[in-house]
């Protein structure tokens, strides 16, 4: 073992620290329709297992598409359930999805503020892509 390698901490996962790159808006727009999609069907449960099996996608293959995916979707159904007080219960409660998605991201990176910042765009492309699909 060399003297470098004595110094630094060991980790079990490296990460990969690519939460720099650009926006999937791709993956981010599929979501979001998927979400709509699975709202208006009005089954809650199919909303939690979408959400679960993106989860463990992106567990079996951490990159930024998947995280961008599935933070598009959790991001999704917590602004659709916006108007229902009954949602701040359940799985997609701002603080729930929120707690989610920045353990999500400390796999991709140590860099919070880095987190932080993607899940921000994120909000805001579901945002702009939902809003319009909404009746006022």
């Amino acid at each position: 073992m060399t003297a470098s390698q004595q110094d630094s901490p060991a980790r079990s996962v490296t990460p990969l620290d690519d939460l720099q790159e650009p926006l999937s808006d791709s993956a981010i727009d599929r979501s979001a329709a998927d979400a709509l999609k699975l709202y208006q069907g009005s089954n809650p449960a199919s909303l939690a297992g979408y959400s679960r099996g993106c989860e463990a996608q992106f567990r079996n293959h951490p990159d930024v598409v998947w995280f961008d995916a599935c933070t598009a979707f959790d991001e999704s159904v917590v602004l659709l359930q916006s108007r229902d007080p009954a949602a701040d219960s359940g799985p997609f409660n701002p603080a729930a999805v929120t707690s989610r998605e920045m353990g999500a991201a400390g796999i991709l990176s140590d860099d919070s503020l880095a987190a932080d910042s993607r899940l921000r765009q994120i909000r805001s492309r579901v945002e702009i892509v939902l809003l319009s699909k909404l009746p006022q």
